[in-house]
Formats: structure tokens, C-alpha cells, sequence
């Protein structure tokens, strides 16, 4: 049985190269300042915390981190502006980021084509039925997360100071 990949993940890996080069290219003009504006806008994402772990990241791991950053949904948005506001020569920074793009792309698809197999061999008899269980497994799990992810932020103190205020007296 030969295994056959889609040559999509050509087209995956240069969109990802692409897009990291143009990263690389913003964060080397906007620099630090940059980062720091995108992380009041989303801090979520990109705020003070994220980006400290994603910089320490970097200056622990070098160009390494851009490589292995694409498979850190962190680091994958971070390593090429990051990068280029840390000023890493841009040939290093491309031969790591090329590298991963290519090993994650073909990683990826391979991944999902494989598993598509799978399931098409496992749900050929069942397709429908199958299909509909998906989808409804799917729409629970999501639900489920969701409602699990309210929760943790309703959890979540909203002030840093929980304790009332209290007048002090030195009497």
C-alpha cells in the first residue's frame, strides 16, 4: 500500500515562511514599542506576560525557538516580529524559520491525510451515521468548553485587592 501526501504542504510551508519573513520585517522596524502597543490592544494574546515568556524563550533557546516556535501556538505568532525587534541577522533567522515552516507544513498534512484515511476507512460502512455523530461530538465538546471556559473566567477574581478597605487608627 503506497502512502500518497498531498504537495499542499508546499504551499502551507511558503505561507508560513512568507508570513513570518513579513513578521521578521515589522518587528524589525517597529522594535520593541511595537510589541508593546499590539499587547495593550490584545493582551489576551500578546500582552506584558506573553510576550516576557515568548522573549525569554528566545534568549534561552536563540534561533531555535523560531524553528520549534512554530509548533507553540505562543511562539508561532511571536517568533518572527520578535525576532526582528531582538535584531537576529535575518539569514539566521531565515534558515530557522524555512526549516520549521517546511518540517510543520509537511508535518501537518501528513498528519491530517493520514487520519483522514483512517477514517474513511473506518466509517466508509457507517458514513452517515458516522458524519452525524461527528458533528453532534463535535458541537458537545464545544459546548462543554465553552461553558468550562466561563466558568474559569467568572472564577477569576477581576481586582487584584479582594480584601475590603479598612481605615487604620494609631491609637
Amino acid at each position: 500500500m503506497a502512502v500518497h501526501c498531498s504537495p499542499d504542504w508546499a504551499a502551507a510551508a511558503t505561507g508560513a515562511i512568507v508570513g513570518d519573513s513579513i513578521g521578521y520585517a515589522v518587528g524589525r522596524r517597529g522594535g520593541r514599542p511595537l510589541l508593546a502597543r499590539l499587547g495593550r490592544r490584545f493582551p489576551r494574546h500578546l500582552g506584558p506576560a506573553q510576550l516576557a515568556r515568548a522573549e525569554q524563550s528566545f534568549a534561552r533557546y536563540g534561533v531555535w525557538a523560531v524553528f520549534f516556535g512554530r509548533f507553540v501556538a505562543l511562539l508561532r505568532i511571536l517568533a518572527g516580529p520578535l525576532a526582528g525587534a531582538l535584531h537576529v541577522p535575518y539569514r539566521r533567522f531565515l534558515l530557522a524559520n524555512a526549516a520549521g515552516g517546511m518540517v510543520w507544513a509537511f508535518g501537518t498534512t501528513y498528519l491530517l491525510f493520514s487520519v483522514g484515511r483512517a477514517a474513511e476507512h473506518w466509517l466508509k460502512d457507517i458514513s452517515w451515521a458516522g458524519l452525524v455523530l461527528a458533528v453532534l461530538a463535535g458541537l458537545a465538546s464545544t459546548w462543554w468548553l465553552r461553558r468550562r471556559a466561563h466558568r474559569l473566567e467568572v472564577a477569576e477574581p477581576s481586582a487584584p485587592d479582594t480584601e475590603p478597605t479598612r481605615a487604620h487608627s494609631d491609637t
